[in-house]
């Protein structure tokens, strides 16, 4: 009896056993197993994504920081020459291979290049100040610490007058629209603000050429201006003016980035940047590599452009302002900040046009009943799809004219059509 007890206890306890494995280590192995396969995977994934982040790395590096090219220009320092090689100049001579020193030559050559095309343009840079009878005294004082006078560049002649492009605080700043302008041989003359433009916060200054002699004008230097498109990311370009807060400096750096879109006052202007450190008080005017001038430095839109680099304007869209500043006209004022509605917002506005952000208080748009959030389409007919074309009509337009507005806008969830009659002025 007590074998078969013993018998049965053996078999009760390895059926328990079988069981428990069974039911608990069993499928605790299986967890584990799953566990692991899914650490295994995530490992994988990790391992690839960084692979793959690190390969894009290399590529955008690549793209932007050419090592190869910065291994071809770097110049390893030799070992202090012996005697017998100190005998022999060739000998050290050959230490540097020759694609080294042409690379060399030719970056100087580049610079060279790049720093007559400054000094020529500084011809042009003019200085400008408050007019009165002791100007000479301030110009030379202001001069020395840095801080004034305003610089300005000869951008245009005609038979009787130079103009010169300036900042608009300079008018705003001069008595009776009257300056004293400064040339870089030396001679100071009195001149009058032509015309002036806040919104775009330009002046443009004019010099009668009787004030001048006829070997003092044979001296003078015009800036041609060229179009925006000579600039694209990675280019050079060249500041003259007063790019580090003394006149007549010169600094040149590659364009970081390009045509960003702001919106000012009835227009848009096209903002670049250019890896020169931002400075406060840095003013000045940029050329491209031929020399043409293409922009004017601003420091007004850093919330477009941050503050780590120099952002400037371009010049080229405002040739139409430039011309009615040298003649002396303003450009008929609307009163609106806008965009151009973009395809993606076509599901909501349903049209293209101008999508209107801000309207400025009293204006002529305020007046007309303009309102944020309209899209104009039409100007007496023509239709208008961005600021550069509406600011084009404009400038064709008398002050106190009247024109015809069309817009849409939203009314109980529909778009509808109006137009509206505004007086510019």
């Amino acid at each position: 009896m007590e074998e078969q007890k013993e018998e049965q206890e053996i078999r009760d306890h390895n059926q328990m056993k079988k069981r428990f494995i069974r039911e608990q280590i069993k499928p605790q192995r299986r967890k584990n197993v799953i566990r692991l396969l899914h650490y295994s995977i995530l490992v994988l994934c990790a391992a690839v994504l960084f692979g793959g982040i690190s390969a894009l790395s290399f590529t955008v590096m690549q793209m932007y920081f050419p090592w190869q090219d910065l291994d071809e220009n770097v110049v390893a320092v030799p070992a202090r020459p012996t005697a017998s090689q100190l005998m022999d100049v060739q000998t050290v001579a050959d230490g540097v291979d020759q694609e080294t020193l042409s690379n060399l030559e030719n970056f100087d050559k580049v610079s060279s290049h790049l720093a007559k095309i400054g000094g020529r343009a500084n011809e042009a840079i003019v200085q400008l100040d408050k007019s009165d009878t002791t100007f000479s005294s301030v110009f030379a004082a202001r001069d020395v610490s840095g801080s004034m006078p305003y610089c300005g560049i000869l951008f245009h002649e005609s038979e009787k007058s130079y103009f010169i492009l300036t900042e608009y605080s300079l008018a705003d700043y001069a008595d009776s629209l009257s300056v004293a302008v400064k040339f870089i041989f030396g001679k100071t003359v009195t001149a009058k603000v032509s015309g002036a433009n806040e919104r775009l916060g330009l002046a443009v200054v004019c010099v009668e050429k009787s004030q001048l002699t006829k070997q003092e004008q044979a001296e003078m230097v015009i800036a041609e201006l060229g179009d925006y498109s000579t600039l694209s990311l990675g280019r050079a370009a060249l500041v003259v003016g007063k790019p580090n807060g003394r006149i007549y400096s010169v600094s040149s750096g590659l364009i970081t980035s390009e045509i960003i879109p702001v919106p000012v006052l009835d227009h848009e202007i096209q903002l670049f940047t250019m890896d020169l450190s931002y400075q406060k008080d840095r003013r000045g005017f940029v050329l491209n590599t031929q020399g043409q001038l293409v922009g004017m430095l601003s420091a007004k839109h850093t919330k477009e452009t941050g503050e780590i680099d120099t952002a400037f304007f371009s010049l080229s869209d405002l040739t139409e302002d430039l011309n009615r500043m040298i003649q002396g006209r303003e450009t008929p004022h609307l009163g609106i900040y806008g965009i151009r509605v973009r395809q993606e917002d076509f599901k909501t506005l349903g049209i293209p046009g101008i999508y209107i952000q801000e309207i400025a208080l009293k204006s002529p748009a305020y007046d007309g009943k303009l309102r944020v959030a309209d899209v104009i389409t039409e100007v007496d007919g023509q239709a208008v799809q961005s600021m550069d074309e509406l600011h084009r009509y404009l400038a064709d337009c008398q002050s106190g004219q009247e024109i015809t507005v069309t817009v849409y806008r939203l009314d109980d969830s529909q778009s509808k059509k109006k137009k509206l009659k505004v007086t510019v002025r």
